[in-house]
């Protein structure tokens, strides 16, 4: 069944934010369809799994399920620890209070540990997502250039990284193949993401390290 998901872009600049999200969604579902309201929001309609792309994302903030309230979402969460955050895109726009958000929901408001977060995203519109910020936890300090047995002044970050093999359309199990592989930037955000990488390099102290 096809849905409605909103997309929160980091807010990064350039294309890259844009175009590894509709990467993404396009990777499972190539009949996906896009708009662009207004500077980091987009809304998808798509039949993708937004968990999938959730914990794939690099530049994003939140991915999740568009509703017009909180009680379209009110089977999804019934007996669930949830909460709200609002992200405001434009500076003095007025917010809802969470008790607003939530009313009429037969859940716990859970600060510390929710399933759910309702994201209220307020800018030129106003959008509402249901969303699960615990997917996109990606560890980017753990796996940054100097942190690893292997550095060389130009290896890539890994968000960057990350964003780069996403652009690869590659879903989880398939080959992804570098040929420039460097210090191994793009074949260990492959692999996190469940790719089978390959990799090579012209020098071999690079291959090596890699």
């Amino acid at each position: 069944m096809t849905n409605r998901f909103l997309v929160l872009l980091s807010g990064e600049g350039g294309t890259i934010p844009s175009a590894e999200t509709k990467a993404l969604f396009l990777t499972y579902d190539p009949l996906s369809t896009f708009e662009s309201p207004e500077p980091r929001v987009i809304i998808v309609a798509s039949r993708a799994d937004p968990r999938s792309v959730a914990r794939r994302v690099a530049f994003a903030r939140r991915v999740g399920l568009l509703v017009g309230d909180a009680t379209d979402a009110a089977e999804l969460v019934r007996g669930r620890r949830v909460m709200t955050r609002t992200f405001r895109l434009i500076a003095g726009v007025e917010s809802e209070s969470p008790g607003d958000v939530l009313r009429g929901l037969d859940a716990t408001v859970n600060l510390e540990s929710p399933e759910y977060e309702f994201s209220l995203v307020l800018g030129k519109g106003r959008y509402l997502a249901v969303t699960r910020p615990s997917d996109m936890s990606q560890g980017w300090s753990l796996r940054r250039p100097r942190r690893r047995a292997f550095f060389h002044p130009a290896a890539i970050f890994p968000k960057l990284s990350r964003a780069l093999v996403n652009l690869a359309r590659c879903r989880e199990g398939e080959v992804m193949l570098d040929p420039f592989a460097g210090t191994g930037s793009l074949p260990i955000e492959a692999a996190q993401v469940g790719l089978s990488p390959v990799a090579a390099d012209q020098t071999a102290v690079m291959t090596r390290g890699a």
